[in-house]
């Protein structure tokens, strides 16, 4: 692909029939896949990643709102580019998103990011420790939602901060996506893979049709969580090892994922 030119700011019509949208997972390196996307020459990405747009997560958004929203955004997108995409990690696990994504962009191109979901969960309940949303100890959390429940969702967050294993189950929430936008228009990546891998990034590059000779600066390089991450019991390790076995069978076949190195 050949990176169009256009003077000054590109329109609403130019970014929506060219559209990424990387859904997550939360807690998987998006903000750092977000960062390799933006970096290619041909692809540019509504900026910032953190806060999160999530352009897709209301009910009942219409065309006239998506294109407000996007008109929003359009002075942080490059002109030059020929994709234009946003990351909202809240997106993977939303019905209502990906039903808003394939009613209004039905051409998009899908990527999602995943990792060792037992690693995941710990990050994620690092991250509602430290937000102030979770005050259970690790365990006592994960036990918890082992046994079948968890706290209600918040009405202030956009999902449930407290659901530590069902979010790793990434190729249930994956299955709607290729439902709605088929097995080629969704790509998948381990976080894993690009670290120990990081000129893996060629590969999403091709399959979105952008030059995959591209090294973006950086690669590698996550954003790493301040001070030590908690470690689990061997106990829990392998309970949740069990739990998430058969998912993590399922989404290497379907996907071809290298999950051995989650062992």
């Amino acid at each position: 692909m050949t990176a169009a030119t256009y003077a000054g700011t590109p329109t609403v019509e130019s970014v929506i029939d060219r559209f990424v949208v990387v859904i997550g997972a939360q807690r998987c390196g998006s903000t750092l896949l977000h960062r390799m996307l933006d970096a290619h020459p041909e692809i540019s990405m509504v900026k910032p990643a953190r806060p999160e747009p999530k352009i897709f997560l209301d009910a009942e958004l219409t065309a006239a709102d998506l294109r407000r929203r996007i008109s929003e955004r359009l002075t942080s997108l490059d002109p030059a580019a020929d994709l234009f995409g946003e990351k909202s990690t809240s997106y993977i696990e939303s019905p209502l998103a990906a039903d808003n994504i394939r009613r209004l962009v039905p051409d998009a191109r899908i990527v999602a990011i995943v990792r060792n979901p037992i690693d995941r969960a710990v990050s994620n309940h690092r991250f509602s420790v430290a937000n102030g949303l979770e005050s259970d100890p690790l365990e006592v959390a994960l036990e918890r939602e082992l046994e079948g429940w968890i706290p209600e969702r918040l009405d202030d967050v956009s999902v449930s901060p407290f659901a530590y294993l069902g979010r790793g189950c990434y190729v249930d929430h994956l299955a709607r996506y290729e439902e709605l936008f088929g097995h080629d228009r969704l790509s998948v990546l381990m976080l894993e893979e690009l670290i120990d891998r990081p000129e893996s990034i060629a590969t999403l590059y091709r399959r979105l049709g952008a030059a995959e000779s591209f090294r973006p600066p950086g690669m590698g390089t996550v954003n790493a969580a301040v001070g030590k991450m908690p470690q689990l019991s061997s106990r829990m390790r392998s309970r949740l090892a069990d739990y998430f076995r058969s998912g993590n069978a399922e989404l290497a076949e379907r996907y071809s994922l290298d999950i051995l190195r989650w062992n």
